[in-house]
């Protein structure tokens, strides 16, 4: 089971049923996009959650140094004519993260695979700014917004593996996001997790510090 707001699942319930070719999963950041877009890739192939990362004609393409380049893309467009075995409708994932990085040539390039995806095929796309993205490309994918989850049912679903006063302090902290609310539970590193811990220390400094310290910022 996975853990995701209530609107959020609804729009997930309805994209199982009947797949688009391309999904936007948009967020801020430590949502929890990453981990539901494989959970979707998953559900889409007919593969368990642990497995998915493994099967052939599932792909993830990840920002290199800040930035996904045209050449990412294009090795994308030699995977996408590769040919898939099977009678499922969909037998091929491509997860793009961090997609509002692609600059604008590779924006370009995708499109075209938007425009004419392989019909065994589905595009998810994770991004925190969709502002980023070209009309051209927003308008050929259905978004689906990652939304934080209350506290109530967040506090529950970790109840069996988290003691109660870590769970509020985690939810607390995250603000209802899901991924950074398990990092933080897991004490797992998350640039997110760092620059909370930043903050609270500045606001435990007097004022004279603390603006010592925006300034160095």
């Amino acid at each position: 089971m996975v853990l995701v707001q209530q609107h959020t699942q609804q729009q997930i319930d309805s994209l199982l049923r009947q797949p688009r070719h391309g999904i936007l999963l948009s967020g801020p950041e430590g949502a929890g996009k990453a981990y539901l877009a494989h959970h979707i890739a998953s559900k889409l192939l007919g593969i368990s959650l642990d497995k998915v990362q493994n099967y052939s004609y599932f792909k993830v393409i990840e920002p290199v140094n800040a930035s996904l380049s045209i050449d990412q893309i294009r090795e994308l467009q030699k995977f996408l004519q590769l040919k898939t075995p099977g009678q499922s409708a969909i037998r091929r994932v491509i997860i793009i993260t961090d997609a509002h990085l692609m600059t604008s040539e590779a924006q370009n390039a995708l499109l075209k695979s938007l425009e004419e995806p392989p019909a065994d095929t589905v595009i998810i796309l994770t991004s925190p700014i969709t502002q980023k993205l070209k009309d051209t490309i927003y308008s050929r994918v259905q978004q689906i917004a990652v939304l934080p989850v209350d506290k109530e049912t967040a506090l529950h679903y970790f109840s069996t593996r988290f003691n109660e006063a870590d769970l509020h302090k985690a939810y607390m902290m995250s603000g209802g996001r899901i991924g950074l609310m398990y990092a933080l539970l897991r004490d797992e590193e998350h640039a997110l997790a760092k620059e909370i811990i930043r903050a609270k220390g500045m606001l435990s400094k007097g004022r004279y510090e603390r603006l010592l310290d925006v300034e160095t910022l």
